[in-house]
């Protein structure tokens, strides 16, 4: 008897492409997994519920497939997070022809071995690698069992940011460093939190996200890029270094602004639009960090000083002074729990 295997399509391109994004559904979270179906039937499974673009060849690695992925619809791309075993898959010129699916996809190699992938030339893909797919052109991917995050684009999205042709981005590779590092920090972190957010926070990451890659693919590949295109994906990422390296007592605004790629003019502006003062924001993160450290049990042997140090602060006076203006008790108060 041939097994029933379920049907229902999630269609990321559909999604992405014909369904209107409304307040109702926009940071809306769909999880499909292999659990609990038959080891036979999870590669066809697959195959229908959450490839559809792509034809699955082979399982890889000698171990019956399994997979969990999490689809977050946002307003300007969706967000994706897979995590499967090996396998390989194919996107060839006839399924090309039969799906007319033209959407670029920007994909983090989360976690896991070398995947191998022939996309407008071959090449192998590591752990952190950045890489963009085109789905107008033919993809082969050799997928070790991995861990990915994806942002999947409409295609007009990226000819309005790039002024330009993007045929020319099949395959290629963001740079390691810069606002592409911030948006690797970025996307790890709505991967690790989104079950923990709600619908309009995984919306406003997503959306964050969203201008983070196209500000990244303006300066990778665009002559003159306009650093205040995206104000949302400059504020989130200024905001990511804050509270990556507000432990350094040397991080200023002038530090943010090269970290994110933009002048500090332009930095001050993005931060006055949200009714913030850049310098205000690394103190306040400080303050936050040694709040948090002064209540970790695994720091009650620390001194005080020491936890004001490491949370950017060079002098006691001036930290506990801030302290208690920020959380109108002194450090050893909040440590005590008193007040």
């Amino acid at each position: 008897m041939a097994s029933q295997v379920p049907r229902k399509i999630l269609d990321h391109m559909s999604l992405l492409g014909d369904v209107h994004v409304t307040p109702e559904n926009l940071g809306m979270m769909t999880v499909r997994s292999t659990e609990g179906i038959p080891e036979g039937e999870r590669l066809d499974y697959w195959r229908h519920s959450v490839l559809y673009r792509m034809e699955p060849i082979a399982e890889e690695g000698g171990k019956p497939f399994a997979g969990r992925l999490v689809y977050i619809a946002g307003e300007n791309c969706a967000f994706v997070h897979n995590v499967s075993e090996a396998i390989h898959t194919r996107r060839d010129r006839a399924r090309l022809r039969r799906d007319d699916c033209d959407e670029i996809l920007v994909g983090l190699v989360e976690r896991g071995a070398p995947s191998r992938l022939s996309h407008e030339g071959s090449q192998t893909l590591r752990q952190d690698d950045l890489c963009i797919a085109d789905f107008s052109r033919p993809i082969e991917y050799m997928q070790a069992r991995n861990r990915e995050i994806t942002l999947m684009f409409r295609r007009s999205s990226l000819t309005d940011a790039l002024k330009g042709d993007v045929s020319t981005l099949a395959g290629r590779l963001l740079p390691r460093g810069g606002i592409s590092a911030i948006l690797r920090s970025h996307l790890r972190l709505i991967a690790i939190e989104a079950a923990n957010m709600s619908a309009r926070e995984r919306a406003a990451m997503i959306a964050a996200a969203s201008e983070m890659t196209l500000l990244a693919l303006q300066r990778e590949f665009r002559t003159g890029a306009d650093e205040e295109q995206f104000p949302t994906g400059l504020y989130a990422a200024a905001m990511t270094v804050i509270r990556h390296y507000c432990w350094n007592p040397e991080l200023n605004p002038e530090i943010v602004a090269s970290r994110v790629g933009c002048s500090r003019a332009t930095l001050y502006r993005i931060f006055a639009a949200e009714s913030e003062s850049v310098a205000r924001v690394i103190w306040n993160a400080r303050l936050d960090r040694a709040h948090a450290l002064l209540m970790a049990s695994s720091e009650s042997g620390a001194f005080i000083s020491d936890i004001a140090f490491r949370s950017g602060f060079i002098d006691m006076p001036t930290f506990n002074r801030m302290f208690k203006r920020r959380f109108d008790r002194t450090p050893t108060e909040a440590r005590l729990g008193t007040r």
